[in-house]
């Protein structure tokens, strides 16, 4: 990760979005964010987007597909990090959900 060739672009991609209610929140994707600190601000390159389950619930349940080029937010991420190769992505709802939000896979994806 640290030596991604220059033009290289690094995706995040979230599949197979489902929730069997609307959960009444977003949710942001955030790197490396260590287990119990505080949310960082929007400005922190951590955040690097947010998902909604509004067209992942029946009846109108499309297991939509969210992606996010986070080529830049990593790059200042693992700067500021002693991570070999290694990125924990956190899943971190904006309030209480009022339902369980599934997602099918997270990947990330060079080109």
């Amino acid at each position: 990760l640290r030596s991604l060739p220059s033009g290289r672009k690094i995706w995040l991609v979230v599949r197979r979005l489902h929730a069997d209610a609307q959960p009444g929140v977003v949710y942001g994707l955030y790197l490396d964010l260590p287990v119990g600190s505080a949310l960082p601000p929007d400005s922190d390159p951590r955040l690097v987007g947010t998902i909604n389950f509004f067209a992942a619930v029946p009846p109108n349940d499309t297991s939509p597909t969210v992606s996010f080029d986070i080529t830049k937010n990593l790059l200042q991420v693992l700067k500021g990090s002693d991570t070999n190769n290694e990125l924990a992505v956190a899943i971190v709802p904006a309030g209480n959900p009022s339902g369980d939000a599934v997602l099918g896979s997270v990947e990330l994806i060079s080109e």
